[in-house]
C-alpha cells in the first residue's frame, strides 16, 4: 500500500477505538454536563430581581432611591409598606431584604456597606431638597446646574468594556486545553505500550514502518480529541449565547476556532513525545515515570496561566506565549484577552512548527529503536542509537 494510504487506515483503526469505548462516551457526557454547569450556573445563582427594599410612611422617593443604586451598582426594588410591623415581618421571611422606616432601617441581621451608602445618599438628598423647597429654590434648577459642572475623565488607555467576559472566557479556554493535552497525550502512551504487551506491535511492523505505525496513532487519537474539543465548545457557545453569559460572540467564536489550531499544534508536539516515552517501557506500571517530564511540560504553561489570567498583557505569560512548549495553552488566552497582535501569532505559530519538527524527528527515532524491545526499560540513548 501506498504510505498515505497505510497511515490513514492506523488512523482510523486508533479513532474508532477511542470514540466507541464506552470511558469516551460518558466521559464527553459528564464533560459536557460540567460545562453546562458551569456557564449556566450563575445565571441561575444570580438575583436578577435584586434587593426588594421596603419603604414605610414618608421617605426618599422610590425613581431618586432605584437611581442612586443604580449609580452604586446595585439594583433595588422599592415596595410601599403599610406600616412598620408589616415590614419587619416581611424581613424575617425573606420577602424583603431589608425595611426603611423614616431615618432607620430594619435588617435581620446587618445592613450590606454599598446599601448602607446607597440609602444614606438617597436621604441626603431628600433632605436637601425638602429644605431649598422650603426656601422657595427649586431642586430641579440646582440638579440641573450640578451635572453641567460634574467631572469629566479622559483616559489616554481606557479599560476594554468586555474585559472581564474576555477574562472568563481566556480561563475556560486554558482548562480545557491542559486537560485535553494531558489526556490524549497519555492515551498514546498508554497505546503504545499496549501493543507492546500484546505483541501487536511486532505483526504490524512486519508489514508497515514505525513511521508509519507512529504517526497514523498520533492522527487518530488527536481526531478524538479533536471531536471532544469541537463538542465541548460548541455547547460551550451554545449555551453561553442562549443564557447571555457570552455576548461577544465574534471572540468567542474566534477564540474558540484558534483552539482549535493551537491543540492540533501543541498535540502533534506533546503526542511524538508521550510515544516515544512509551516505547520505552514494555509494563503500564512503568509508564508514569517515563511520561513525568512531558506531564511537567504541560503543567507550567497551565500554572502561569493561571497565574496571569487576570493580566495576561504583561510578564511572564507574554514572555513565553511564543516559546514552542508553552505556546499551545499560552496563546490561546493571550488572544482572548486581545493581547495577541498578528505578529506574534505567527511568530508563535512559525516556532511551534518548527519545534514540533524536530521533536517529531527525533521522538520518531526513540520510538522506532525501542518498541520491539520488550523487557527492561530502554534507555534513550540505546534506542537512538538502535534506530
Amino acid at each position: 500500500m501506498r504510505p498515505l494510504r497505510t497511515v490513514t487506515l492506523v488512523a482510523r483503526r486508533e479513532f474508532d477505538a477511542r470514540v466507541r469505548t464506552k470511558s469516551f462516551v460518558i466521559g464527553l457526557l459528564v464533560t459536557v454536563l460540567l460545562l453546562g454547569a458551569i456557564t449556566v450556573g450563575p445565571v441561575l445563582l444570580a438575583d436578577d430581581d435584586g434587593q426588594r427594599i421596603g419603604l414605610v410612611g414618608n421617605g426618599p422617593d422610590p425613581v431618586l432611591l432605584t437611581e442612586t443604586a443604580e449609580q452604586a451598582g446595585i439594583e433595588l426594588v422599592p415596595v410601599e409598606v403599610a406600616d412598620e410591623r408589616t415590614a419587619r415581618r416581611q424581613v424575617v421571611d425573606g420577602e424583603l431584604d431589608a425595611a426603611l422606616v423614616g431615618t432607620r432601617v430594619v435588617v435581620e441581621n446587618e445592613l450590606d456597606p454599598v446599601l448602607r451608602g446607597v440609602l444614606e445618599g438617597a436621604l441626603t438628598q431628600s433632605a436637601v431638597a425638602a429644605a431649598l423647597a422650603d426656601r422657595g429654590v427649586d431642586p430641579q434648577v440646582l440638579s440641573t446646574a450640578a451635572e453641567g459642572a460634574a467631572l469629566q475623565v479622559t483616559a489616554l488607555d481606557p479599560p476594554e468594556p468586555q474585559a472581564a467576559e474576555r477574562t472568563g472566557i481566556a480561563f475556560i479556554v486554558v482548562v480545557v486545553m491542559y486537560f485535553q493535552l494531558l489526556t490524549f497525550g497519555i492515551a498514546v502512551a498508554m497505546g503504545v505500550v499496549e501493543e507492546k504487551t500484546s505483541r501487536v506491535v511486532e505483526v504490524l511492523l512486519s508489514t508497515i514502518r514505525p513511521w508509519q505505525l507512529l504517526l497514523g496513532k498520533v492522527l487518530g487519537i488527536g481526531a478524538a480529541g479533536l471531536v471532544q474539543l469541537v463538542v465541548l465548545g460548541a455547547v460551550g457557545l451554545g449555551v453561553g449565547t442562549a443564557t447571555g453569559v457570552i455576548t461577544l460572540t465574534g471572540t468567542a467564536v474566534s477564540v474558540f476556532l484558534a483552539s482549535l489550531g493551537w491543540f492540533l499544534l501543541g498535540f502533534l508536539f506533546y503526542a511524538v513525545l508521550y510515544a516515544a516515552a512509551g516505547a520505552l517501557v514494555s509494563r503500564q506500571e512503568e509508564l508514569n515515570a517515563v511520561t513525568t517530564p512531558m506531564t511537567l511540560l504541560i503543567l507550567a504553561p497551565f500554572f502561569v496561566a493561571i497565574y496571569s489570567v487576570q493580566s495576561p498583557g504583561g510578564g511572564l505569560a507574554e514572555t513565553l506565549a511564543w516559546v514552542p512548549p508553552f505556546s499551545p495553552i499560552l496563546m490561546p488566552i493571550q488572544q482572548a484577552s486581545g493581547e495577541a497582535g498578528l505578529g506574534l501569532t505567527v511568530l508563535a505559530v512559525a516556532l511551534m512548527l518548527a519545534a514540533t519538527a524536530v521533536f517529531t524527528w527525533l521522538g520518531g527515532r526513540v520510538y522506532a529503536g525501542a518498541v520491539l524491545r520488550s523487557g527492561a526499560r530502554v534507555r534513550v540513548k540505546d534506542a537512538l542509537r538502535a534506530s
